[in-house]
């Protein structure tokens, strides 16, 4: 079905505008999150990112949320700049009402928003305009975890674990030893909320735009659940 009532509002400013684009470009993000970090478990996927937003080696808010909830099988996460998250937030928002308005009973799965993720980082990209973000799109999809990464490029892929930022460095080797040695159909969601947890201590130990206050996401055959901890 045609969506482009729905957009009219956004659909230049997420896709890019076609004058004056190289004065107009973004040289750089300003207020940024840090890493997010993301593994599958038996019966679904954990995710996870800290709460603070610095501007430059500011620590300037200490209570924003970078997920964005869907619905209950589809979740998506980003490190990056907060105000290019807050543009796709706000679209994929408008999407979702739009959905529920017509209930038809479509609905967007995590294939779906990481392959529009990934199309419109990419058309962004490709305009010399990029959106200073790197998503991890996860969930259930038919019943199964679904875990993909969208640079802010428009690379793409899935794997059983991911992370973005310095998570790249400090955690995928953790995440994938842990996998190799229990196997995803062995690893419940108490061990996996634990070594996600371990994750972002790491990090809140590591990296100086990292904050021990945290946000983890678990989306299972029960639903999508979150909560707040703060680590020592």
């Amino acid at each position: 079905r045609s969506s482009q009532a729905d957009y009219h509002r956004t659909a230049s400013d997420v896709h890019g505008g076609t004058t004056n684009m190289i004065d107009e470009m973004s040289a750089r993000p300003i207020a940024t999150g840090s890493s997010v970090v993301g593994m599958h478990f038996k019966n679904g996927v954990v995710m996870a990112s800290d709460c603070r937003i610095s501007y430059g080696s500011l620590s300037r808010y200490r209570d924003f949320t970078r997920f964005i909830k869907v619905n209950s099988d589809t979740v998506c996460v980003c490190n990056g700049d907060s105000a290019d998250f807050q543009l796709l937030e706000r679209t994929i928002l408008e999407q979702v009402r739009s959905d529920e308005i017509e209930n038809d009973g479509i609905q967007y799965s995590p294939i779906k928003l990481h392959n529009w993720l990934t199309c419109v980082l990419y058309n962004r990209r490709t305009r010399i305009d990029p959106l200073w973000n790197n998503f991890l799109v996860g969930g259930l999809q038919d019943g199964k975890p679904y875990l993909g990464m969208s640079t802010m490029l428009g690379q793409s892929w899935t794997a059983p674990y991911g992370a973005t930022g310095f998570g790249k460095h400090m955690s995928i080797g953790k995440m994938r030893d842990f996998i190799e040695k229990h196997g995803v159909e062995n690893i419940t969601e108490e061990m996996a909320v634990k070594i996600i947890t371990e994750c972002m201590q790491q990090l809140y130990y590591r990296s100086t735009d990292a904050a021990n206050e945290i946000e983890i996401y678990v989306v299972s055959g029960d639903g999508c659940k979150s909560e707040k901890t703060t680590l020592p």
